[in-house]
């Protein structure tokens, strides 16, 4: 996935944490659709300018491959935590932060913030730039195995 197909999603109603969630159907086992819909409410760190729907989708790529689910599995929780940490070290090693507003450089939930993000376009250019980034960090880290 390139930015102009991002850009395209985006354009159609998918938002950034939809898309990344979406490009590991092979590696979690579950269909784009239940990808896509378990990470709907991500889009503008949940339009509070809050964690990164980039972030807290690639969190449940993470969980899905390496999460642990059952009482007693402190090995499984020690592994996805690890993977998590590396996915912080290479997403804030390449933006100002895990929070919407770090990435943005504007709080979209508020008028002032909202209205940068408009006038600088801050959606359509360095928010696909970012979903491409994490689609890459996360294949980093999967297939770093």
């Amino acid at each position: 996935m390139d930015v102009k197909d991002v850009q395209e999603c985006f354009m159609h109603g998918v938002d950034c944490g939809q898309v990344v969630a979406g490009e590991f159907e092979k590696e979690t086992g579950l269909s784009k659709e239940v990808l896509r819909k378990l990470t709907a409410g991500y889009g503008g760190g949940m339009m509070r300018g809050e964690t990164c729907g980039l972030v807290i989708a690639a969190y449940n790529v993470l969980g899905a491959i390496y999460g642990h689910s059952e009482k007693d599995e402190d090995e499984q929780k020690g592994i996805f935590l690890t993977k998590m940490f590396e996915f912080n070290d290479k997403f804030t090693s390449t933006y100002s932060g895990l929070m919407c507003r770090e990435v943005l450089g504007a709080n979209i939930a508020t008028k002032e913030g909202s209205q940068k993000i408009q006038e600088e376009n801050l959606m359509m250019t360095l928010c696909p730039q970012a979903a491409v980034d994490t689609i890459e960090m996360l294949h980093e880290i999967i297939d770093g195995e």
